[in-house]
């Protein structure tokens, strides 16, 4: 019960105890069963109460028993320590490039705190993923490589060991390295850990006033399941962003409450990754509460009754997210961390609101589900408020934050860096971009031009993608006329990028890694989420 840890007296006193209080509040559940039975709401109602009081108490408990022994394998700074910036890595899960003001005239959402920040910082206006969906995008953030490079494509894939990560680097390099994953695609069982000297998966619903440390603990999983158990029989239920996710009020107090603490050496530079589930779904209604739209819940969603409702709440998560960047910002700076601090703000894929007749994220290899915004702020504020207009990708990523570290690139790493040195652009010989993904039937390979674009589909899949679909997005930027077989001579030459790419990347591919028997509590969490068939 207690994994991972030494328990003490106290500990198994209080497991005791909280077993007792389980055992209580189930029998009163069952009371309440009995008495809605027989048609006595109220006292069923009460009953409930009191069971999840009980509970309520039981989770104080079981944080006072999670509490963490000290770590034998704290982090020892090397003896010629890192000179380097601080760096910040912001990711949002499901955020699309023409949604933001920043990056599309017909964006609605207000969002004033990232302009402001763009401000600071160098916008690539043509910033381009690997793939559609979380787990290869943040790979490929992660390692540099291509989605089949790295082999961590499949829900049962983990990051293979044998891949190099930059954070990964920066360790080496005397940076203390922090994550803060807030996606169960990306959890450290999936080894997505790797490289960090600490990385916290941050739980949906820690409930009781858990600690993420509590939260690994089985009974609190229990503790979970009856929860949820009396709160759908209750008849004021609704949803929660909290049942999913984490949100950004709590992520960005969880981070800077990290940066006040005493973890790190205070004299190491640090990285820091930081994960903002927000613009995935579930898409909350910020002015109805309890309002939300999940894949988990609806699938297939009406176009006719549920597509504005649906965008309308994606603006009012992205709104919500720049408040809270914004106190991220300037959290950052009351501290004197923001000025001379490297910060990336960017995105692991896009998501699809019927623009080919599709939902959610992860089917299709269109603009919708690749284009990703990017803003870098460089230490000092080099650069500031500049725009790059040439092809920026994920695999370009890495080697930008391992430069400003003064840390060599793996020489795995396929990207490079977005600059060269301070004062100018390192990625405008980037002719295009080659994405992949597979993905519940759907298996497909791209390569996007400044003005083209090349999508080979398998036989049978379920999104009905021809087997070759061309586009000419100067012309055609919605990519809705398909141009293949019309003798497009930009559909030979893509095709073959397209098979000399796959080719290369297949032949230096990692060994895939697979997952063997998920634990149960990341099962409810994937499938809370739509991950799961």
């Amino acid at each position: 019960m207690l994994a991972g840890h030494n328990p003490t007296l106290v500990q198994l006193a209080c497991v005791l105890g909280a077993g007792l209080a389980i055992g209580l509040a189930v029998a009163i559940v069952g009371a309440a069963i009995v008495s809605l039975v027989r048609g006595s709401r109220r006292t069923a109602i009460w009953s409930g109460v009191i069971a999840y009081v009980l509970l309520v108490a039981v989770g104080v408990v079981a944080s006072v028993a999670a509490k963490p022994a000290p770590d034998d394998a704290a982090f020892q700074p090397p003896a010629t320590p890192a000179s380097g910036p601080n760096i910040i890595l912001l990711v949002m899960d499901a955020l699309r490039a023409d949604y933001l003001p920043l990056f599309s005239e017909e964006a609605v959402a207000e969002t004033p705190r990232l302009e402001a920040f763009a401000g600071d910082a160098v916008k690539f206006q043509n910033t381009f993923s690997h793939a559609s969906w979380t787990k290869p995008s943040f790979a490929t953030i992660f390692s540099g490589l291509y989605p089949e490079g790295h082999t961590a494509t499949a829900k049962t894939s983990s990051l293979p060991g044998e891949v190099k990560t930059f954070p990964e680097l920066l360790t080496g390099g005397g940076y203390y390295t922090k994550g803060l994953a807030n996606n169960p695609n990306i959890t450290a069982i999936f080894n997505f850990h790797q490289g960090f000297v600490d990385y916290v998966d941050l739980k949906p619903d820690l409930m009781f006033w858990a600690s993420p440390s509590s939260s690994k603990l089985s009974l609190y999983s229990v503790l979970r399941k009856v929860r949820e158990r009396i709160e759908a029989g209750l008849p004021w239920s609704s949803m929660a962003v909290t049942d999913f996710y984490q949100p950004a009020e709590s992520v960005t107090r969880t981070t800077l409450d990290w940066l006040d603490g005493d973890e790190r050496p205070e004299e190491t530079p640090f990285f820091l990754f930081v994960h903002y589930m927000d613009t995935h779904d579930p898409f909350m209604d910020w002015e109805n509460p309890g309002v939300g739209y999940a894949r988990a819940r609806m699938e297939s969603p009406n176009p006719d009754e549920d597509l504005e409702p649906m965008k309308r709440a994606y603006n009012l998560e992205i709104e919500y997210l720049d408040k809270h960047l914004g106190a991220l910002f300037d959290g950052l700076r009351e501290r004197g961390l923001y000025d001379d601090s490297l910060i990336i703000f960017t995105a692991d894929h896009g998501e699809e609101f019927y623009d080919h007749d599709g939902w959610w994220h992860g089917q299709t290899l269109f603009d919708e589900l690749i284009h990703i915004p990017l803003l870098v702020k460089l230490p000092g504020n080099a650069m500031a408020g500049q725009v790059n207009l040439d092809l920026a990708r994920h695999i370009d990523l890495g080697p930008t934050i391992l430069q400003f570290a003064g840390t060599p690139k793996a020489d795995t790493m396929t990207g490079q860096s977005l600059f060269v040195g301070v004062g100018a652009f390192g990625n405008g010989e980037t002719a295009y971009v080659y994405a992949e993904n597979d993905f519940e039937g759907n298996d497909l390979q791209a390569v996007r031009t400044m003005d083209a674009k090349v999508i080979r589909a398998n036989e049978g899949n379920p999104r009905e993608h021809a087997p070759v679909e061309l586009y000419d997005l100067a012309a055609d930027p919605g990519e809705t006329t398909n141009l293949a077989g019309q003798n497009d001579v930009r559909e030979g030459t893509l095709l073959k990028v397209l098979d000399d790419m796959q080719a290369h990347i297949q032949e230096n591919a990692a060994e895939p890694m697979l997952l063997e028997g998920t634990p149960e509590e990341l099962e409810e969490q994937l499938g809370a989420l739509g991950y799961l068939e």
